[in-house]
């Protein structure tokens, strides 16, 4: 959903090292973890690239959810981890030094000049190097500088190997997703509570994102039914326009976890088919299917053609984790398949501005029998 890039220019929510749910033994098994990738892929080190929204490979071993647009991290077979915090000035500096796992944190005035820096402490001048984020995190421009000062070495892409460690979430990573989806339930009541009270679509959005930044929330984002046509949008000004329905979509970030919800309210006439779906994706989930299969669960609910082109406009869900949108996405045809320890988000949006909007939604964990629900749906 388009609230994958809609994302404030400064995210001013509570930012802390919580150590009773993230201690700093569980970056420790994380690097061992990464390391273990290094050794398989002969590769002693590895620079990574993150930014504001792209920051899970960071974070996951940091713990940093960088304010920056690129932010850039070097990892070592057996040195210390080195975190760059900005660029171009120390502002950050103390900051980042006080909410991250490792304990080298510097700035540079650009990203490659640090990045050679480092190789040359380590007196590592060629051969294989680890990347990743070098394409999907990173600016044209940055990216271009770093290949640049890397000449002499062999770059090893090792993205999907950093997403298959996060995608399987560990036991600490299920209980801040849980925390994340209580905190959106409450913020999702609060909203509907509002609508009740004052049928005013813009209101309930701001109810929600208030309740769930009172809860701990750092980035709250919030779509919502405040205009003509089918697109939900987001909160931009005032407008207390009245409306027939509710129809809210909020994703929110704490320490890190992402949780997300569509909620349609009241109940129309028409929801019967998306929440047929939602049930249907719900039942598919297991270890071996594919999310084309979970995809063609939901859309064999939906009769109508027209009714099945938005719902795969709007889309059928994906992974959460250490991002709003994980690599694994709801999608016809897709060969990917499911693993234990996945942890999906589930939506499917129905509907039209003259017959009323339905929206389901419900988030699981996927299980080696099935799967367990994080947050169950509006309509369960």
């Amino acid at each position: 959903m388009a609230i994958a890039t809609f994302h404030p220019v400064l995210i001013h929510g509570r930012s802390a090292w919580d150590l009773g749910e993230l201690p700093r033994d569980e970056y420790e098994e994380r690097h061992r973890r990464v390391r273990e990738v290094f050794e398989e892929h002969d590769v002693s080190a590895c620079v990574v690239l993150g930014s504001t929204s792209t920051y899970a490979n960071i974070a996951y071993l940091t713990g940093v959810r960088p304010g920056f647009m690129s932010s850039v991290m070097l990892v070592h077979l057996y040195h210390d981890t080195v975190l760059f915090a900005g660029l171009g000035g120390g502002r950050d500096l103390y900051h980042v030094r006080a909410v991250n796992f490792v304990d080298d944190v510097r700035y540079y005035a650009s990203s490659a000049e640090g990045v050679r820096a480092v190789l040359a402490e380590w007196e590592a001048t060629g051969g294989r190097l680890g990347v990743v984020g070098i394409r999907s995190a990173a600016s044209f421009e940055v990216s271009a500088r770093l290949q640049a000062g890397l000449d002499g070495f062999e770059l090893v892409a090792l993205d999907e190997a950093f997403f298959q460690l996060r995608r399987h979430k560990r036991p600490r990573e299920i209980a801040l997703l849980e925390r994340s989806a209580s905190i959106i339930e409450k913020a999702r009541d609060a909203a509907v509570a509002e609508f009740d009270a004052s049928g005013v679509p813009y209101r309930a959005a701001l109810v929600a994102e208030r309740t769930a930044r009172t809860l701990g929330a750092r980035d709250v984002r919030t779509l919502a039914n405040v205009g003509d046509g089918p697109q939900l949008r987001p909160i931009t000004g005032s407008s207390g326009s009245i409306a027939q329905h509710l129809v809210l979509h909020v994703g929110l970030e704490r320490a890190g976890y992402w949780a997300e919800t569509t909620v349609s309210y009241p109940r129309p006439t028409t929801a019967a088919p998306a929440v047929a779906a939602v049930a249907a994706m719900q039942a598919a989930l297991r270890p071996g299917t594919s999310l084309g299969e979970v995809s063609e669960a939901a859309l064999s609910q939906l009769d109508d053609s027209a009714v099945r082109s938005l719902v795969l406009e709007i889309g059928l869900g994906q992974g959460l984790g250490l991002g709003v949108e994980e690599e694994l996405a709801i999608v016809p045809r897709s060969s990917a398949r499911l693993e234990g320890g996945e942890v999906l988000s589930l939506r499917c949006v129905t509907g039209s501005t003259t017959a009323g909007w339905c929206a389901d939604a419900s988030t699981l964990e996927v299980t080696a029998d099935g799967s367990r629900a994080i947050l169950a749906s509006w309509w369960a």
